[in-house]
């Protein structure tokens, strides 16, 4: 009556299993003559199958062998209780009419729990008695409430952040939100959302008031989404292309600054990779003390995004050496790497593991191995390419190389493990990681979980399998799949 599919990478990719016995079996299910339970014993894309529609077990779809159960045993647990459950259901419904049984007799128990035992050779045992036992059950809940409240009470707090450095952060964070001020009035408001955002990121580490930064980067949302919603696309095309020329001829004549502004606004209509390539190179010229249309890095304008990063990056030169302890990762707003292939430019960012990471994905384009989700360039613009496991030479720009899965555990290890990795390596803007959820490529050549899941490919092989990390129901473990599955690239420096 029951069928219990046992999934795991090799089921999916046996012929036989995957072709024959499932098929039959679901054509089965469809009957109605038997019910099909998928039972989810290892890590695999099974969420693109035909049994996807089904049931599976356990409940939430984590595998038997995840490393994540608290406890060995509760995934079987589960499995069998959801079974019990199934086979009651069965039986309920075929089970025939019956007259109903006469009462039975009801016999007469002593209640067991009131029984002393006391010996002579312990007297001890006496306290195994109902007294013993609602005297104890109190007793213990004090003692489990006492162990989880006593390091609640007596564990230090933070360290208060010294006074000078914090000051010198305060300082930053004004600059951050003049710059996004200027901007506003210039109704420049993709460059003031980047000065709210680095703001933001500042005031979030050192403990600062952040309500100026989170207001801004509202109000710069509500607005760049009217701009686009007021314009028609032929509208919005026109302008964007206003604003991406002249600020390619500013570019060519190295007026760096009058470029970013250029370059910003083409960004309030529409978010490209260009544009966004584009604004990171002004930066970086503007950084390094390229010519500008202010006369040069000496003059400070806090309209502009770089002299304020100038002013930052001098500012944390000068808390390091007051207090060390409390200079901030800002390695993904200053740092960048241009792909010499493409011209195509990423952030960086340097990670507690003290190497130098992609804090993009990769979106170098290899004909025939790598893939739009969906077929949509948007999509390649925000989340960038999935790329094909067959083969990786010449994947990462020169002195960048694939991440190894030791790379992959040792940051995941670093970071608190499966769940607190997950939360970090997304949204941290300190870390500054910023993995995005954009999904996966099946090897059905089907696109599945944006917005819910990614993986990332790493260079090791493990059994015929290609290793990846993958970002899935709020944990991020390392797995494996078949060499035509589709997933994201971050490389990082030799």
């Amino acid at each position: 009556d029951i069928i219990l599919l046992l999934i795991s990478q090799n089921f999916i990719a046996s012929d036989y299993c995957y072709d024959t016995e499932m098929t039959q079996a679901l054509a089965l299910h469809e009957t109605g003559k038997v019910k099909v339970i998928p039972v989810i014993a290892r890590e695999c894309l099974w969420q693109d199958t035909p049994f996807a529609k089904l049931q599976a077990l356990p409940s939430d779809g984590k595998p038997i062998m995840s490393k994540t159960w608290e406890n060995a045993n509760r995934p079987y647990f589960i499995i069998a209780n959801e079974l019990k459950e199934a086979v009651n259901r069965i039986r309920q419904d075929r089970k025939p009419i019956v007259k109903p049984p006469k009462p039975a007799v009801k016999i007469n128990r002593p209640d067991p729990v009131v029984v002393e035992t006391v010996t002579p050779s312990s007297t001890s045992q006496s306290f195994i008695s109902t007294k013993a036992f609602k005297i104890g059950l109190p007793v213990l809940l004090l003692a489990v409430l006492g162990i989880w409240m006593v390091p609640k009470i007596f564990v230090s707090k933070k360290e208060p952040i010294v006074k000078e450095v914090k000051g010198e952060y305060q300082k930053i964070y004004n600059d951050f939100i003049e710059g996004g001020d200027a901007y506003l009035r210039e109704t420049n408001f993709s460059a003031a959302k980047d000065q709210y955002e680095y703001a933001l990121t500042i005031a979030e580490k050192y403990r600062l008031d952040n309500s100026k930064a989170k207001k801004g980067i509202a109000l710069c949302d509500k607005e760049i989404k009217r701009i686009r919603d007021e314009k028609s696309k032929v509208q919005l095309e026109k302008e964007f292309e206003k604003y991406k020329k002249a600020g390619d001829a500013d570019f060519k004549n190295k007026k760096y600054q009058s470029a970013l502004s250029n370059y910003n606004k083409a960004k309030d209509l529409k978010d490209t990779s260009y544009i966004r390539n584009r604004i990171a190179e002004c930066n970086k010229k503007i950084t390094e003390g390229g010519n500008t249309t202010g006369g040069g890095r000496g003059i400070l304008d806090t309209r502009l995004i770089n002299p304020n990063l100038i002013k930052a990056s001098d500012a944390i030169k000068r808390s390091a050496e007051l207090d060390p302890k409390y200079t901030p990762n800002v390695s993904s707003i200053l740092n960048t790497l241009t792909d010499k292939r493409d011209k195509q430019t990423y952030k960086t960012t340097k990670l507690k593991d003290g190497k130098i990471w992609m804090a993009e994905n990769l979106n170098y384009l290899k004909p025939m191995l790598s893939f739009c989700y969906d077929g949509k360039k948007e999509n390649c613009d925000k989340y960038g390419r999935l790329y094909l496991g067959t083969n990786f030479t010449g994947l990462c720009p020169e002195g960048w190389e694939m991440p190894s899965k030791a790379d992959w555990e040792n940051l995941i290890r670093i970071y608190g493990g499966a769940k607190k990795a997950y939360t970090t390596l997304i949204s941290d803007r300190e870390v500054g990681f910023n993995v995005a959820l954009g999904g996966m490529r099946s090897v059905h050549n089907t696109y599945n979980f944006i917005g819910t899941s990614t993986g990332f490919y790493v260079r090791d092989k493990s059994e015929g399998f290609l290793n990846y990390a993958n970002f899935m129901n709020k944990e991020v473990q390392m797995t494996s799949a078949l060499k035509d599955a589709g997933f994201y690239c971050r490389c990082i420096k030799k």
